[in-house]
């Protein structure tokens, strides 16, 4: 089951949404100066993976429940995803 994940949204409102994940070791945080510039142009979203960042934390902790989480992420977002 997807965890709900936790999202940094680093502003540009109203414009094209750009959603950046952060690597393996990383967190939404990350992003916050570079994301803060591309809000200029864009909708910036940044979701902490499950557990990283402030999203949950859980035992399971494989791709196939990361992908499971983002994808969900994005359907609450109301933003189109395809494999």
């Amino acid at each position: 089951m997807p965890l709900p994940l936790y999202n940094r949204d680093l502003g540009g409102a109203g414009r094209p949404p750009l959603v950046i994940l952060h690597g393996m070791l990383g967190s939404s945080r990350n992003w916050q100066t570079a994301g803060r510039d591309l809000a200029e142009h864009f909708h910036v979203l940044a979701p902490d993976a499950r557990n990283h960042g402030a999203s949950p934390h859980e035992a399971a902790m494989d791709y196939a429940a990361m992908v499971d989480d983002v994808l969900a992420w994005l359907d609450a977002q109301g933003l189109a995803a395809s494999r």
